[in-house]
């Protein structure tokens, strides 16, 4: 999972992977992350709280992929 956040970002977030995005992006809310489904999803909230652009924040998750698999 998590392979390719970047080309396909309809992939689901299983729960586990979920806890590590919380302790990465703690400005998300609970709600923020309740609605959290896809790396997509997830790419969206940190565009909208952090203020990255689309590109920035496609890369920081594309490198925590890559953390949480190592």
């Amino acid at each position: 999972m998590l392979e390719h956040p970047a080309g396909d970002r309809g992939i689901v977030i299983d729960a586990d992977r979920m806890r590590s995005a919380q302790a990465k992006w703690d400005r998300l809310t609970i709600e923020d992350y309740a609605e959290v489904r896809t790396v997509g999803d997830l790419v969206a909230r940190i565009v909208q709280r952090y203020g990255l652009s689309y590109e920035q924040a496609v890369r920081d998750v594309e490198i925590w992929a890559k953390a949480i698999r190592a």
